[in-house]
């Protein structure tokens, strides 16, 4: 069974190109030192925001999730969790670069 959490803001703690529309993103805070281990193939959905713009996150509740009134929703994007590192606080996941996406954006410019 899938399990449901929303962290808060993460950050990008290192960005490497794996080939020419393929990047892989380190990302890292304190909430992922929390997270079960995950099993092969595991996905997450990311959030963006437009660009500029700050992400609103939504509320998980027993119903499941719910958006606050009147914000924008953000653009969701699901992906494959290439490795977990609970002790580091740092999960890594490739970011396919096709077209002009939120996600292809967003690992383009991580640094």
């Amino acid at each position: 069974m899938a399990r449901m959490a929303v962290l808060p803001p993460l950050r990008v703690v290192a960005s490497e190109p794996l080939t020419g529309r393929m990047r892989r993103v380190t990302i890292g805070g304190d909430a992922l030192r929390g997270l079960e281990p995950l099993p092969p193939a595991a996905h997450v959905r990311l959030l963006f925001g437009d660009p500029g713009a700050d992400v609103t996150l939504p509320v998980a509740g027993s119903s499941g999730l719910t958006w606050p009134p009147g914000r924008p929703r953000p653009y969701a994007r699901s992906m494959t969790v290439r490795a977990l590192d609970r002790a580091a606080a740092t999960m890594a996941i490739d970011v396919a670069l096709h077209g002009d996406s939120a996600a292809g954006r967003w690992a383009c410019a991580a640094h």
